[in-house]
């Protein structure tokens, strides 16, 4: 599964487009699981984490739109939902 954000600064959505094609629209790959791929409206990449804010991140992240709690919860949602 590869979870990202829509405003995350160091792994652009191109990346996210990527990871889809390779998990499952790429019909060359025999994929015999479901492989999902989530993208979280507003969030940025520091906003899966907690605590300081290393210095790349913080001079490449976007600014993101959700709030850090909407975005873990949103991410938690997605996780649990996979894993069940």
């Amino acid at each position: 599964m590869t979870i990202g954000g829509e405003l995350d600064g160091l792994a652009r959505i191109s990346r996210f487009a990527e990871a889809f094609f390779n998990q499952g629209m790429n019909k060359s790959i025999d994929f015999n699981l479901n492989i999902p791929v989530y993208v979280v409206p507003g969030m940025t990449h520091m906003q899966f984490a907690d605590g300081d804010v290393p210095i790349l991140v913080k001079t490449s992240d976007l600014t993101p739109t959700i709030s850090t709690d909407d975005a873990q919860t949103q991410v938690a949602l997605i996780v649990a939902d996979f894993v069940s």
